[in-house]
């Protein structure tokens, strides 16, 4: 199975929700707090959401969805993993660094990939497993390969945390800050392991993250023999729960080397 359909459908998706963010961006609307103020939805979290389902359900009608905004019922072998936008809070702020991502699950692994941030360049990642990963539909060139961590940029997130657990987020920052280039917090994950994917970054860390925040771009990663695993160097598992929460451990890097020195001071 070539998957070009699927692959057709997810990036049309995918500029259809990102055309309409950019024409709301003046128009911006908060709907819902889930749990804080700085966790929250917008009315075009919602509709972006809702243009992405559409289109995916009259080309696929009998496939499930699971989005940041709605979890299917059941389980299946064939699944699409939705985040209408990755970087929401970016978005609201009129902060261009936010992204759509899309990715199909099928029989245990990610099949399609597509990642567009339509306010960063347009710029619009895809990959369809064994196939290669492209920028804009051209293949896509990891730049600076190679590179070490002591020059490379590394890109991490984190949640709304307080005390000790701040506290300790910000000593394991430090001791990556004093081995690479520098850290950076661009808060949308899909976008940043993109980043590594081109090598403009060299890696990414991050606990507590959902499948919608990396499905597609761990696989645009791993066609570009990035290397993704937990910070120990086991394989990240998509749906790990914390609390029957999904809580994802994620390290990602363009290379072996870096990817070594981080897990090293991770874990």
């Amino acid at each position: 199975m070539d998957y070009q359909k699927e692959l057709r459908t997810a990036v049309l998706a995918a500029q259809k929700a990102g055309q309409y963010l950019i024409s709301q961006r003046n128009q911006i609307r908060i709907t819902t707090y889930k749990g804080s103020r700085h966790n929250y939805a917008t009315r075009q979290d919602l509709t972006s959401e809702k243009m992405i389902m559409r289109i995916l359900h009259k080309n696929f009608p009998h496939d499930l969805i699971l989005s940041e905004e709605t979890s299917p019922a059941e389980q299946a072998e064939r699944i699409w993993i939705v985040d209408p936008i990755d970087g929401t809070r970016n978005y609201a702020n009129q902060f261009p660094y936010f992204s759509v991502s899309i990715a199909l699950w099928e029989n245990g692994q990610s099949r399609v990939g597509v990642v567009y941030a339509p306010g960063f360049n347009h710029e619009l990642y895809s990959a369809v497993r064994g196939r290669g990963a492209w920028l804009n539909g051209k293949n896509l060139r990891k730049i600076n390969p190679a590179q070490p961590l002591a020059s490379s940029l590394i890109a991490t997130g984190h949640g709304y945390f307080k005390g000790k657990v701040l506290r300790g987020l910000f000593k394991t920052h430090r001791a990556v800050a004093d081995r690479c280039l520098d850290l950076l917090r661009l808060s949308s994950a899909s976008l940043d392991i993109c980043q590594v994917a081109a090598g403009r970054l060299g890696g990414y860390f991050e606990t507590g993250l959902k499948p919608w925040d990396i499905a597609a771009a761990i696989l645009i990663l791993k066609e570009q023999r990035g290397i993704v695993t937990n910070y120990t160097g086991k394989k990240a598992n998509l749906f790990a729960q914390k609390n029957k929460q999904f809580s994802i451990e994620l390290l990602a890097c363009k290379n072996k080397k870096i990817h070594r020195e981080l897990s090293r001071i991770l874990s």
